[in-house]
């Protein structure tokens, strides 16, 4: 079957040049070209693409490079995570390469860590790692847990700011796999999964 059409138009009208040309480009390849990718080391000054990759692409170098805002996260930067300027690495790549970024974020739990063997503090993004209440957060704006949710949204709204002043428009990904429930973000199911969406888009964009 034919791939259904897919229009290169933003949900933002404010979006950049930058931005607009690479959804230009994505939705013009739709259904004809796949482009090739690999996901980096997060936090880590490693070379890009690994040798691996090279040696089964014959030497051709992915169009695509992934990474995390993973370590960015406040209650991972509170327990000595660090991110190793891993927002600057992934612009200089793309600055140099023209590849395109894309972004995802294993946010860990504002608050209400585990912390215990099998269900430590870096494993906080994981529904089983903690008992970060989504819905409850969520259905008391201005409570000390919603907050939390703003305030871990502005710390990434950093880091996107970073890719935003350097022109280098990025795929962004976040909230990702909700509906499978192993993550906090989809684990009280469907509309609170919406309503952190929405108050996310909202506040990284107005």
């Amino acid at each position: 079957t034919e791939p259904l059409p897919v229009a290169p138009t933003l949900v933002n009208p404010l979006a950049t040049p930058g931005t607009q040309h690479l959804m230009n480009y994505l939705a013009g390849i739709y259904g004809e070209k796949t482009l090739s990718g690999q996901q980096g080391y997060t936090g880590q000054n490693v070379p890009f693409p690994s040798a691996t990759y090279l040696q089964r692409s014959g030497g051709l170098v992915p169009a695509v490079r992934g990474s995390d805002f993973m370590e960015y996260s406040p209650s991972r930067i509170a327990r000595g995570a660090n991110p190793n300027n891993e927002s600057e690495r992934l612009i200089n790549w793309a600055r140099q390469t023209g590849g395109i970024v894309t972004m995802s974020w294993h946010w860990n739990a504002p608050t209400d860590l585990i912390d215990q063997p099998g269900q430590e503090w870096w494993r906080g993004f994981y529904t089983n790692a903690t008992t970060f209440d989504v819905a409850a957060a969520l259905a008391a704006p201005g409570s000390l847990r919603y907050n939390l949710l703003l305030s871990d949204i502005d710390a990434i709204a950093v880091e996107l700011k970073k890719f935003q002043a350097a022109d280098v428009p990025i795929l962004w990904r976040p909230l990702h796999e909700a509906q499978g429930g192993w993550f906090w973000w989809g684990a009280k199911g469907p509309d609170p999964f919406v309503e952190l969406w929405r108050l996310m888009y909202d506040r990284l964009t107005h």
